[in-house]
């Protein structure tokens, strides 16, 4: 079931026209899969209705195509956008399109790269265990355990996330992690940001697609 579901919402997701009605981003190539997942989705629509409060960014996770950075530079010009990834090829590919320059993208896991300090900071986590995802085949290779795969139980990465990131946050500033729960429980990311002593300001779900926001504040 859970194949036939991918065939088909794979084909939405890379669909140019629905991704520039969503995002009003154009790609001209879908070398590396879907533009957008329904973490990604949930996440832009936060975005959205920040926008006043968009002064600096770090999008980590960003993918191949930066859409979110891309995203949050459509939404406010003025704000200072930076992209990582931990996958080297796919900041590569993304640096291949971003012809304006006016946002960075940059090679590192998590935030070993990274020491400054941001407003806003946004993760759409790695959230799928491993064995999990290698018996439903969406971990079939090395670059898809590198992009998809949380470690064990889906959650070692966001750890070690929950565990940093207050340090790259500016006074009064927020965390947007993204999970879907179909591959994460709720209780189990609440647990992991109580034991990191961070401040969960509110949730937000969507109980058709399982995608999830965590909204924590500095």
């Amino acid at each position: 079931m859970h194949k036939i579901y991918s065939f088909f919402i794979s084909k939405i997701r890379k669909n140019k026209a629905i991704c520039y009605f969503l995002f009003g981003i154009h790609y001209k190539n879908d070398t590396y899969g879907g533009y957008w997942d329904w973490v990604t989705l949930k996440i832009r629509n936060y975005l959205r209705q920040n926008k006043h409060k968009l002064t600096s960014l770090l999008d980590l996770g960003t993918g191949p195509y930066g859409i979110l950075s891309f995203y949050t530079h459509k939404l406010n010009n003025n704000c200072t956008v930076v992209g990582a990834d931990y996958c080297k090829e796919l900041i590569e590919n993304v640096n291949a399109i971003n012809t304006s320059g006016k946002i960075q993208f940059i090679h590192s896991d998590l935030f070993k790269n990274i020491s400054e300090k941001y407003d806003f900071i946004i993760f759409n986590a790695p959230y799928i265990d491993q064995n999990f995802g290698e018996k439903l085949g969406i971990l079939k290779d090395e670059l898809s355990i590198k992009r998809w795969s949380g470690g064990q139980n889906g959650v070692e990465t966001i750890s070690s996330f929950l565990v940093n990131v207050k340090n790259h946050l500016n006074s009064g500033g927020e965390c947007v992690l993204g999970v879907n729960g179909f591959y994460v429980k709720d209780n189990h990311i609440k647990g992991l940001i109580e034991k990191a002593n961070l401040k969960l300001s509110s949730v937000s779900r969507n109980r058709f697609t399982k995608a999830n926001i965590y909204i924590i504040k500095n």
